[in-house]
């Protein structure tokens, strides 16, 4: 009787370390980007498919995401919700039935979504729970995630980020607020802005971290812009003093119009050359890890983006506006 009940007790602990995004070990990146299966998190790239804590390939795992403040109602960690509201399938965006999406923000490239109405998300919010079983205590997380919008519609909403160890008393970052413009874009695409921080909280061996992005109408009238959240990067430490986040190295979106976003770490310089060979746009000196280049004023065509790292990397991407 003995060795069932310590054997019961070891499953219930290895299970619940895994039922969400499991930190074993510091200084690492755990990425969630929706394309690839994460333990706790997604199976497979996300389909706009539901919440089940025994998800299927193109759902979320509730045991370790949720969403509250849609119509259908709340659910909570562990429940299911596989319909409506909570499954509205894909989309590239420029829909207007209210609900959470996976869209296909660039080509292959998925997010969590949410096509927020007056009785979705006006409030709402998306909740990641994190488990430390690193076997000691967690004094600093570094996090970095991507917002994007889909700016149709002459409303704003903002989407910010507060944290939790108890999912009860939360804590805003107001540093990373964010509100989407209020003007409608009259040629909307995706628009992604990227945010990033370091969370000063100990988190006890076996304890857990709530991250919670909240969303509500702030301005204007009529119906709202789509949002979505993407790559998401959570790096825990032992002290304050954690490694900088490793952004993976992405120019989008492609076809791309009126700007073309190069995103990475360590870049020295950026050039947009055609297919002559010529130089059209070149940046030197960067100090920041997201850039836009305006290239509304280019011919259509394709072109080649070559991107120089201050180690002596360099990078050479095709490109295609239309």
């Amino acid at each position: 009787m003995k060795a069932t009940l310590l054997l019961c007790i070891a499953f219930f602990i290895s299970t619940s370390a895994i039922s969400q995004l499991s930190i074993d070990q510091t200084g690492a990146n755990y990425t969630i980007d929706f394309d690839n299966s994460v333990s706790g998190i997604n199976d497979g790239a996300f389909a706009g498919s539901g919440f089940t804590p025994t998800p299927s390939t193109g759902q979320l795992n509730s045991n370790g995401i949720i969403a509250t403040g849609l119509s259908d109602g709340d659910i909570n960690f562990g429940d299911s919700n596989e319909t409506a509201d909570f499954a509205r399938g894909t989309s590239n965006g420029g829909i207007g039935t209210g609900g959470i999406y996976s869209f296909e923000t660039t080509t292959n490239n998925f997010a969590l979504g949410i096509q927020p109405i007056g009785s979705d998300f006006t409030p709402g919010s998306f909740i990641i729970k994190i488990f430390n079983n690193t076997g000691q205590e967690i004094n600093a997380i570094t996090l970095s995630y991507d917002i994007l919008v889909y700016n149709d519609q002459n409303r704003a909403n903002s989407f910010n980020l507060a944290y939790s160890t108890d999912n009860n008393s939360y804590t805003n970052i107001s540093d990373l607020d964010y509100t989407s413009p209020e003007a409608a874009n009259g040629s909307p695409s995706w628009i992604m802005t990227n945010k990033n921080t370091t969370i000063s909280e100990t988190i006890s061996d076996g304890g857990l971290m709530y991250l919670k992005w909240n969303s509500d109408d702030v301005s204007g009238s009529g119906s709202r812009d789509e949002f979505a959240l993407d790559n998401i990067i959570v790096n825990a430490s032992l002290s304050n003093n954690i490694k900088n986040v490793e952004h993976p190295l992405k120019v989008y979106p492609t076809p791309f119009n009126n700007h073309l976003t190069i995103k990475g770490n360590n870049i020295e310089s950026v050039t947009l050359i055609d297919l002559t060979g010529k130089t059209i746009l070149q940046r030197e000196k960067i100090s920041a890890t997201e850039m836009i280049l305006p290239t509304s004023q280019l011919s259509n065509g394709i072109y080649l983006v070559r991107i120089a790292k201050y180690n002596g990397t360099i990078i050479t991407k095709k490109v295609m506006k239309k």
